[in-house]
C-alpha cells in the first residue's frame, strides 16, 4: 500500500559495512574518530574542513556534508559566511517530525498467520503490514493526527524480520515489531502516570496463532 520495503539481511550494520567496502573499491580514504570543526571557505566557496586538533583537508571537487541544515550552515560553515536569508533558515530548520514513535517487541514462538490470509496465502510471509486500519485515507489521517498533537485512534504497523532473516531471532521464535505514533505531549503526558478517557493501546490475539505471552 505505501511502496516496497528492503531489509539488511544480519541487521543493518551490514549496509554500513557494504558502504564502506564500496568506498575502498573506489579509492576512497576514509578518516574515523575524527571530528570535523569547521568548514573552510575561501572567495564564498567550501574548500575543505579543519577537524579537532588543527589538522586541515583541502578538497580537490566539492565539500559534502551529512550532518542537518542548522549544524553544516550554522556550525561548521559559519553564519559570517552566509546571506541574511540563509541564516534565517537555517536557524528555523526543524528536527524530524513532532511526534514519537513506540516500538516494541513481541516473542512469539510461531510465526504470525492473519485471518486474511484465507484470500492470500502470501500476506503470512508480508514483511510489513498495517493493523487496525482498512484504507489509505485512514493511515493518512493517523500520520497527521501525530503530527499535529492529536492523539490518533489505535493501530500500528508491524513487520517481520525474521520471515526473511533469520539472523534476526533464535531457532524456534519470531520476534515482530510494532510502530505506533503519538504526539510528543501525549507521550510526556503518559509518562507522568495514567490519564482517565479513551485507552491509548489494544492488544488482540488469533485463537491458533501459536503466541503466548513472555
Amino acid at each position: 500500500m505505501c511502496g516496497r520495503w528492503r531489509i539488511a539481511c544480519g541487521g543493518t550494520h551490514t549496509l554500513a559495512k557494504a558502504m564502506t567496502q564500496a568506498c575502498y573499491r573506489e579509492g576512497v580514504d576514509l578518516i574515523e574518530n575524527t571530528m570535523v570543526e569547521r568548514i573552510l571557505v575561501e572567495d564564498g566557496r567550501a574548500v575543505g574542513v579543519r577537524v579537532r586538533g588543527g589538522v586541515e583537508y583541502r578538497a580537490n571537487e566539492v565539500v559534502a556534508s551529512n550532518a542537518d541544515v542548522r549544524q553544516t550552515l550554522i556550525d561548521l560553515v559559519g553564519e559570517e559566511h552566509l546571506s541574511p536569508l540563509w541564516a534565517k533558515r537555517a536557524k528555523d530548520f526543524r528536527y524530524g517530525p513532532s511526534a514519537v514513535l513506540a516500538t516494541p517487541i513481541f516473542c512469539l514462538y510461531e510465526e504470525p498467520r492473519y485471518a486474511s490470509a484465507r484470500w492470500d496465502p502470501d500476506i503470512d510471509r508480508c514483511h510489513y503490514t498495517v493493523v487496525g486500519y482498512e484504507e489509505p485515507d485512514e493511515v493518512y489521517r493517523y500520520v497527521r493526527d501525530a503530527h499535529t498533537g492529536r492523539l490518533p485512534e489505535p493501530a500500528s504497523g508491524t513487520w517481520v524480520n525474521s520471515l526473511w532473516d533469520r539472523s534476526q531471532a533464535p531457532p524456534g521464535a519470531t520476534p515482530p515489531r510494532a510502530g505506533t505514533s503519538s504526539p510528543r505531549r501525549a507521550a510526556s503526558a503518559r509518562r507522568s502516570g495514567p490519564r482517565s478517557g479513551r485507552p491509548t493501546t489494544r492488544a488482540s490475539s488469533t485463537p491458533g496463532s501459536g503466541t503466548r505471552p513472555t
